[in-house]
């Protein structure tokens, strides 16, 4: 077989590439798909920062979101409005009796459904980098913020139907409640100036919160890397 000569080799780097010892076809494939994907996710940073936040975010979509403490227990509730509730049913003998909160999941549904195309889009755009996906994907990361903080608003709107949930009845049967549970749960006396009682209002967790930070830093990831790309066109 004729050996390539030496100025043959600096003309043709693909000449180099078949002559060099020790480098077979499968590691040349391997390098040019590594290459391949290096350049991709340097030009990509931005949008693969707001998958990520964003797949934080699903997962305390999940997690409690606002928590409720009161004489009669405790309630919190996730995102898509499923509720936990402890409760030692002193409104059980009261006319009105318990209640239950009816919190909406709509806006934690669509915040999941965006997330979703988000994340497929910024992983298609990899390979593909078509303008419009990235495009979609700067929308569907600016939706997710707006969504999470919607999302807060409708929990926090229906804080105090989780605090009803928690709270005494101030009629007969509610009092008969507050009565045995003194008596035989050390709860407190509910005597006018007898003794002064601790309570506490609705409250965000952390997830919560750390959900609508990873959203905006999501969103603001998808809009920096979208204005680095026009500029450079």
């Amino acid at each position: 077989m004729t050996q390539p000569t030496p100025w043959q080799l600096r003309e043709s780097p693909r000449a180099a590439q078949v002559a060099a010892p020790g480098v077979t076809p499968w590691a040349q494939m391997q390098r040019a798909l590594r290459s391949g994907w290096t350049a991709s996710l340097r030009g990509n940073a931005g949008y693969l920062v707001a998958a990520v936040a964003n797949l934080v975010t699903l997962v305390m979509l999940f997690r409690p979101w606002i928590t409720v403490t009161g004489p009669d227990g405790m309630a919190r509730a996730d995102a898509f409005g499923r509720i936990e509730a402890t409760t030692s049913y002193l409104m059980a003998w009261s006319g009105s009796g318990p209640s239950t909160a009816d919190i909406s999941g709509t806006w934690a549904i669509f915040t999941t459904a965006t997330i979703i195309v988000l994340v497929t889009v910024v992983v298609i755009n990899l390979r593909i980098g078509k303008a419009a996906l990235y495009r979609i994907a700067v929308a569907s990361g600016i939706a997710v913020a707006i969504f999470v903080l919607l999302t807060m608003r409708n929990l926090n709107s229906r804080a105090s139907d989780l605090m009803a949930m928690t709270a005494r009845s101030w009629d007969a049967g509610g009092q008969v409640g507050s009565w045995i549970q003194w008596a035989f749960s050390g709860g407190d006396l509910m005597l006018p100036g007898v003794r002064s009682s601790g309570y506490s209002t609705t409250s965000f967790t952390g997830a919560a919160l750390i959900a609508c930070g990873a959203s905006m830093v999501a969103a603001v990831a998808a809009i920096t890397q979208w204005m680095i790309q026009r500029s450079k066109r």
